[in-house]
């Protein structure tokens, strides 16, 4: 098993989100064309209770890996990657809430070409495990490419 960095920090974005208690991923527009592909973000929604399980609050940062064989994505802690901020719509949250887990949390990523060319729902993924490394889930098939 090989875990291979797929996010690479370019630029900022925020997104709100309902509260839930899984961890969820979604395929939103972002306004921004990301990667050659107009305006698509990759949204990942992690509760309360993983983000205390990880020892993670809002303002930390976080790369998305992935092992492409075992069909395993990992979230782990980074010193340069995305920034975990609070699902909130409210103005100034991200600052208001830095350094707390008092709400779930989301990170944003930009499309990666695995991902499918298109909006989808939110989702829970399956197979979530905490683990040393960090957060190690399976992305639901419907959200990538078939290999060709």
């Amino acid at each position: 098993m090989a875990f291979v960095k797929v996010s690479e920090k370019k630029g900022t974005g925020r997104t709100g989100g309902a509260c839930s208690d899984d961890f969820r991923i979604a395929i939103t527009t972002s306004g921004k064309k990301s990667r050659g592909v107009g305006g698509l973000s990759v949204t990942l929604s992690i509760p309360v209770r993983l983000m205390k399980e990880l020892r993670w609050v809002i303002g930390d940062r976080v790369d998305l890996l992935r092992d492409e064989e075992a069909g395993l994505f990992l979230l782990s802690r980074s010193l340069k990657g995305y920034t975990l901020s609070p699902q909130s719509d409210e103005k100034g949250a991200a600052q208001k809430l830095a350094g707390t887990v008092a709400r779930p949390t989301m990170v944003k990523f930009p499309h990666y070409e695995f991902f499918v060319d298109q909006k989808m729902p939110v989702s829970p993924c399956e197979n979530v495990t905490v683990g040393e490394s960090g957060l190690l889930f399976v992305v639901p098939p419907a959200f990538l490419k078939e290999k060709l």
